[in-house]
Formats: structure tokens, sequence, C-alpha cells
């Protein structure tokens, strides 16, 4: 059984930039998918130097903001939960 293919996403992962600068001006385009989706669960994935920023009231709203980190020598990323209300 396959989902259907207009129905708007429940959740989305947004992967911010890693660069302070980059991440400020990724801000006007997050808006613009809490606005497109209103309905659907909006998670921030974040290195921890930007990270904070979008706990901040901004018009992302996050539902959640999740650390990023490097874990081993292969590089893999982690994520471990900065925050969810």
């Amino acid at each position: 059984m396959s989902a259907d293919p207009k129905a708007p996403p429940s959740r989305l992962v947004v992967r911010a930039p890693n660069w302070l600068g980059d991440a400020v001006m990724a801000l006007p385009a997050m808006s613009a998918l809490r606005d497109a989706f209103p309905g659907a669960t909006l998670t921030v994935a974040a290195v921890p130097a930007v990270a904070p920023m979008f706990l901040e009231e901004t018009g992302v709203r996050p539902d959640a903001v999740r650390i990023l980190s490097t874990g081993d020598a292969c590089r893999w990323l982690t994520v471990e939960m900065l925050w969810c209300p």
C-alpha cells in the first residue's frame, strides 16, 4: 500500500548550513517551508555552532532541533536531541 503522492508531508527534516551567516540566510527558506506545510512536524538538524539559533523566535518555529556531530573516524553523523516541546 503506497502513500497518496498528493498528500502533504507530515514530517520534514531540514539540514541547516554549518556556518552562522549561511544559516541566517537560510531562515527565509525554512520559514517558507513552515508556512507551506503548517501541519507538518518540522525538525532542524544543525551543527552545535548554529543549533541554538533555531531555538530563538524566528519564522521557522521548529518542533525539534537536533545537534549533528561527527562520531568516529569514519565520519558518521550521529544525532542527539537538543530540544523538543
